[in-house]
């Protein structure tokens, strides 16, 4: 995921955009696939959920205690499973 995580993955950011005139070369320094960059923003927002479902854990009985903290974590889960419908759809994931 990283950009530069291997020799391998270096190699892959460079693309040949040559013209009949001149020699050029193009590195992109950032993912730009969007497919990709669907998958790795959806992974980094579900490891952001399961840490906060880890913490939550372990104050439970306190935490729920907050109706409103419990509302906005029902809203969250709600919100995470649409965006995880639109992405899929959107660029034809099958696995988010």
């Amino acid at each position: 995921m990283a950009t530069h995580s291997s020799v391998v993955s270096v190699g892959r950011s460079f693309t040949d955009i040559s013209d009949a005139e001149k020699i050029r070369w193009a590195f992109h320094y950032f993912e730009i696939d969007p497919q990709r960059l669907a998958i790795f923003l959806f992974t980094m927002l579900q490891a952001s959920s399961h840490m906060e479902e880890a913490f939550f854990g372990c104050f439970e009985t306190r935490l729920n205690l907050d109706h409103g903290l419990v509302k906005m974590r029902n809203d969250f889960n709600l919100i995470k499973e649409e965006q995880r419908n639109y992405l899929g759809k959107t660029y034809k994931l099958h696995t988010i």
